[in-house]
C-alpha cells in the first residue's frame, strides 16, 4: 500500500518469483525501480485501483472477497498488531500512526 516509499526493501526481502501488487500511489505516482534486482529475482510488480471499475466489477470483487478472503482472516491470515489504544486515546494512536515508526496495525478498542 504505500508504493515506492519502501520498494528498496521490498525487493531485498522478496522471494524469487515474488509479486508485488500496488493498490495505492503513496504519495506519489512516479515510481523508480531497480532492474537488477527485480530481474536476478524475476519478480513481477502489478497494481490496481478499484475507484474507476464500474460498480457491477466493484460488487464482483467485493463478493469473492467475502467468499474467498474473509473466512481465512483469524485462521490463516492474522494481522500483526503493533499497539492497542482504547477509543478515547484514538488522538494518541492517530500520533503515532503519523510517527511511521510502527510495523503492523495500531488498534482502536472499542470494548
Amino acid at each position: 500500500m504505500s508504493a515506492g516509499a519502501h520498494l528498496a526493501a521490498d525487493l531485498e526481502v522478496m522471494a524469487p518469483d515474488g509479486r508485488i501488487a500496488h493498490l495505492s500511489a503513496g504519495g506519489g505516482a512516479a515510481l523508480s525501480v531497480p532492474l537488477r534486482p527485480l530481474m536476478a529475482k524475476r519478480i513481477r510488480i502489478t497494481g490496481s485501483l478499484l475507484r474507476p471499475l464500474d460498480p457491477a466489477r466493484k460488487a464482483a470483487v467485493a463478493d469473492r472477497l467475502r467468499r474467498e478472503v474473509w473466512p481465512l482472516l483469524g485462521r490463516e491470515v492474522r494481522p500483526t498488531v503493533a499497539a492497542v489504544f482504547p477509543l478515547d486515546r484514538a488522538a494518541a494512536a492517530h500520533r503515532e500512526m503519523e510517527k511511521g515508526a510502527h510495523i503492523g496495525k495500531i488498534i482502536l478498542d472499542l470494548g
